[in-house]
């Protein structure tokens, strides 16, 4: 990955933008979530790196249910990539990860040097 890349390069609008929040926009209800993906990108990979995650968080963006995307790099180790997935609900969440192994499989796993850890979690406080 590109030095200068450590900081700008992963940086895009989330749905910010539109007036209306998923929720109104969907219908749907549920406890709103937030799913991290822990990715290893293989050194092998980096140039093409940010190429391949801003193509496959696009359509994470546009997926019904989801209400943003950042992606953070480790300032010590910028193969080491966090993504956080801010959904609506369970459920959303749960329809997109079907997707992801159907339909919406991505090209995500060839720039990894080992499998991604997700994570799912919920605010209680």
């Amino acid at each position: 990955m590109p030095p200068a890349c450590a900081n700008s390069c992963w940086s895009a609008p989330s749905n910010s933008g539109k007036h209306r929040s998923r929720t109104e926009q969907t219908g749907a209800t549920g406890i709103p979530v937030t799913a991290t993906l822990d990715l290893s990108i293989a050194p092998e990979s980096a140039d093409v790196a940010h190429e391949v995650i801003h193509e496959v968080l696009a359509a994470t963006r546009a997926f019904a249910g989801n209400e943003g995307v950042e992606v953070l790099v480790d300032v010590a180790n910028p193969l080491h990539i966090v993504v956080l997935e801010r959904w609506e609900s369970l459920e959303a969440d749960a329809a997109y990860r079907a997707w992801r192994a159907g339909d919406g499989a991505s090209n995500l796993g060839t720039i990894l040097a080992g499998p991604p850890v997700l994570t799912v979690l919920t605010t209680v406080l």
